[in-house]
């Protein structure tokens, strides 16, 4: 009896020692070797490769990925990098944060989208670790910080944008020789919604309900006539009017590309009554008149109206408008294009339902 009862206690010793063993191993062994921090971490009996990180943060955030991909069931080798000659180049662009600051010298310095572009890259630095080297980026990875994203509830297309911004580091990393090639990095499938645009009465509404600030009333009638963006309605000065040609010239756009926009008589009308007194430098239109005030005056409209707090209505409304009408009114996608300044015709092509007969002549031959 004593014998079967020493016997059961070293059995149940060994299990505890055991399972503590197992706990233990499953733990992550973060070491300093030399310069670096060596990352050896294993879950449930399987092991990730062993890597090497450049600081403690990196190692620690490299931990905490490395046991999620595990805990997935990844397979251990996809987590491998492959060796980088670029360590042994003259190049000294290794880390994340070293290659933001490199692209934005050289994509986004002095651009209107500086500040997003930096904002999304960012949050790559804030993922992975200032200090996590690019050579170990790997398509994996980078998935696994998206799916992170969008479980913490982040939109398709707000992972989307930070995705392209690793896109445009990915590619100086590879004209700089950081890494042989760029892989592929996924994409979330955005949802188009609800199209929305003004009805005619909604846009004689809004007008009628800005009629004691004559300001904002020109303004909008600028934007329902000609599809500009606020922004470059913001930015138009007295020289950039054409009144020979009813032509108005734009050359900072979204894109980045000179265009010009047709005037229509009333337009040209409101424009010729705002520059009396004006230089040719000054701005159009008031600097007051921005986004913020703007989105107040838009969310009065909705109440006085008794729209949904959630009705997409806003001032960007107006340039969907401009686009609907030309296609509703017949004009052909390829001139619609070229009149909003889209880059590709597949954002003409969000209107392209509202032409009319649209689909008579798919009807009319299978009658």
């Amino acid at each position: 009896m004593e014998q079967s009862q020493r016997l059961l206690a070293n059995r149940c010793v060994k299990l505890t020692a055991r399972w503590h063993l197992r706990k233990a191993y499953d733990r992550m062994a973060i070491r300093q070797r030399g310069r670096g921090w060596q990352v050896d971490v294993t879950v449930g009996g399987i092991r990730a490769p062993r890597v090497t990180r450049v600081s403690k943060r990196a190692a620690l955030q490299t931990e905490e990925l490395f046991r999620d991909a595990l805990k997935r069931g990844c397979n251990p080798e996809s987590l491998r990098t492959k060796p980088s000659e670029s360590r042994r180049n003259t190049s000294k662009i290794l880390t994340l944060e070293e290659l933001l600051n490199v692209t934005r010298q050289m994509r986004w310095r002095d651009t209107k989208g500086e500040a997003t572009a930096l904002m999304n890259a960012r949050a790559w630095c804030d993922a992975f670790g200032p200090d996590y080297l690019v050579a170990d980026l790997t398509p994996q990875a980078v998935a696994y910080i998206c799916d992170d994203w969008s479980d913490m509830g982040a939109a398709a297309g707000t992972v989307n944008r930070k995705v392209s911004s690793l896109s445009v580091m990915l590619r100086v990393a590879e004209q700089r020789g950081i890494i042989p090639s760029r892989f592929a990095l996924p994409h979330r499938r955005e949802y188009e919604g609800r199209l929305r645009y003004f009805s005619d009465q909604e846009v004689e509404s809004l007008i009628e309900f800005v009629a004691d600030y004559p300001e904002i009333q020109d303004l909008m009638v600028a934007a329902v006539e000609t599809g500009m963006r606020l922004g470059e309605l913001q930015r138009m000065i007295v020289r950039d009017i054409d009144f020979e040609r009813r032509m108005i010239l734009l050359g900072e756009t979204k894109g980045d590309r000179r265009r010009s926009v047709p005037m229509t008589r009333r337009v040209e009308g409101v424009l010729k009554r705002k520059i009396v007194g004006l230089k040719d430098h000054e701005n159009v239109f008031a600097s007051y008149l921005n986004s913020r005030n703007l989105s107040r005056v838009m969310r009065r409209w909705k109440e006085h109206r008794g729209l949904h707090p959630t009705d997409q209505a806003c001032f960007h409304t107006f340039r969907h408008t401009t686009c609907s009408r030309l296609v509703q009114r017949g004009v052909p996608l390829a001139k619609v294009m070229a009149f909003m300044g889209h880059r590709v015709i597949e954002t003409t092509m969000r209107y392209a339902h509202l032409a009319p007969n649209c689909l008579d002549e798919a009807r009319d031959a299978l009658e």
